[in-house]
């Protein structure tokens, strides 16, 4: 089967995929694998929970979850350095999570067409005792009489409430909805700046790229000017049909910005490293762009004991 006829089936379980909903009251601190840890990272992810279908109206979306849980578990896992994770969002509280992504394993999917074969990080993230809890799932019933589950997380940490420069590494989550929801919105481009500014590592993946349009530096520069970058391609939003809906095409934007944009086949893993500054394409990018940073802070701290 070839994968403009998979992404045709993707487009319409786009349509139809469920979000999430929930209510919740205190920011989420996500558990280190260690009690002490040497880096913190702030991962940021969306709050919109319904975004414009391609067909009209309007569909279900959210964070892609494999987009934060694959780069969570590298950084989890990692023996040196060790980190510890925020969870935050451009309002705070609760962030709506793709109901097609959770079981969606995108490789499955490129090469056979299943769409619920199950993604290991996400199978983990739902199941270890350490995470589970941080994700709530809303049976809700529907007009046909049947019931679809909507997930989201339970809260996040409001952005305005962190100082993204106090963290080493600030992450932004992609998924369809953060496209709606970042590239225009001060806080969001804001954190990627300031981060930057203060000599922190800057990190996207997918649709979480757009949270680096706007970003500048403090002489007004676009922080991509001049520099790699990739995101979710146009081929991609025209295999699922989005490129009618999409509020900005990443790959029209970047160069417009003086970036150098490159991507690779659709739906196929493509990573981006320049200094401090890392980009990944799309899902198949995430658990990369996690080896990229956990890489990226052992280099450095090699580069520091050399020196000492």
């Amino acid at each position: 089967m070839k994968i403009p006829k998979l992404l045709s089936s993707l487009a319409m379980l786009l349509v139809m995929s469920a979000g999430a909903l929930g209510a919740f009251t205190t920011g989420t601190s996500m558990p280190s694998a260690r009690a002490v840890s040497a880096k913190r990272a702030l991962f940021v992810v969306s709050n919109i929970s319904d975004i414009p279908a391609p067909g009209g109206g309007q569909r279900a979306s959210g964070v892609w979850l494999s987009e934060l849980t694959d780069p969570y578990w590298v950084l989890h896992d990692a023996a040196a350095p060790q980190f510890t994770i925020d969870l935050a969002s451009p309002n705070g509280g609760p962030s709506a999570i793709d109901g097609l992504s959770v079981k969606l394993n995108i490789d499955d999917f490129r090469n056979t067409g299943v769409t619920d074969s199950g993604n290991p990080s996400n199978e983990r993230f739902l199941s270890d005792p350490e995470t589970r809890d941080l994700i709530q799932i809303a049976a809700v019933p529907q007009a046909d009489g049947t019931v679809q589950q909507r997930y989201s997380f339970r809260d996040t940490l409001p952005l305005a409430s962190v100082n993204a420069a106090d963290y080493d590494v600030v992450f932004f989550v992609g998924g369809n909805a953060a496209i709606f929801q970042f590239v225009n919105d001060e806080r969001v481009y804001g954190a990627a700046s300031a981060a930057y500014d203060a000599g922190k590592l800057v990190s996207a993946v997918c649709h979480g790229t757009s949270a680096l349009l706007e970003a500048r530096l403090p002489g007004g520069r676009y922080l991509v000017a001049g520099r790699p970058v990739t995101g979710f391609s146009n081929a991609e939003e025209d295999m699922l049909g989005q490129r009618g809906v999409t509020p900005v095409l990443l790959e029209n934007e970047f160069p417009l910005r003086g970036a150098t944009y490159t991507a690779a086949a659709p739906f196929t893993e493509h990573v981006v490293e320049d200094g401090r500054l890392i980009t990944g394409q799309q899902p198949a990018s995430g658990h990369a762009v996690g080896e990229a940073i956990v890489a990226y802070f052992a280099k450095s701290a090699g580069a520091v004991g050399a020196a000492a």
